[in-house]
């Protein structure tokens, strides 16, 4: 697997957020939540860069700062966060569908705290989470994400527990998933 055979490069010790929402009344909090895991990432022993890209327009479904994450993702992105509103087939902010992407051998891994997004038990066809790990293009390794409705303080604290695990250095994690 081309993955498993990838020499250490820079783009390993990227972590892209994304805080989305449709206004006033979420953004703040979906940004808090995406801010605050990068600041566990920044305070921690593994050297990483970080960057949050946020939502700022108050529609349903935005693909206004698609650009910059295709750009972000397709220069290689360990691990891709996203906290916001979403479906099984869209993402409030959104424009960076798998097939828009152009990361071939800088996969990354992705979760998704946001409504549905990783429903891949749906019996009429794919999952956004499922199309971005099946594009032989662009995409993941490996997708985590909400297989029904969300809620942001649980969210918020799987996504914490999930910045431990990777930070623990008591563990051993196979190759394929070690940060």
């Amino acid at each position: 697997m081309l993955y498993d055979s990838m020499p250490n490069d820079p783009w390993m010790k990227r972590f892209l957020s994304l805080s989305g929402g449709e206004g006033s009344d979420d953004q703040p909090e979906f940004w808090q939540y995406s801010e605050a895991g990068l600041i566990t990432l920044a305070n921690s022993d593994l050297c990483c860069d970080t960057m949050l890209i946020a939502k700022t327009d108050v529609s349903a479904t935005s693909s206004v700062k698609g650009a910059l994450i295709r750009s972000q993702i397709n220069e290689g992105i360990i691990f891709t966060n996203y906290f916001g509103h979403g479906s099984a087939q869209s993402f409030d902010m959104d424009g960076w569908q798998d097939a828009w992407l152009n990361n071939y051998s800088k996969y990354g891994f992705m979760a998704t705290f946001a409504c549905n997004t990783g429903a891949f038990d749906m019996p009429s066809g794919l999952c956004r989470n499922e199309e971005y790990i099946l594009d032989s293009v662009g995409g993941f390794i490996g997708a985590m994400g909400s297989t029904a409705a969300g809620y942001m303080g649980p969210d918020d604290e799987y996504y914490n527990l999930m910045l431990n695990v990777f930070l623990d250095s008591r563990l051993i994690l196979p190759a394929s998933v070690r940060l």
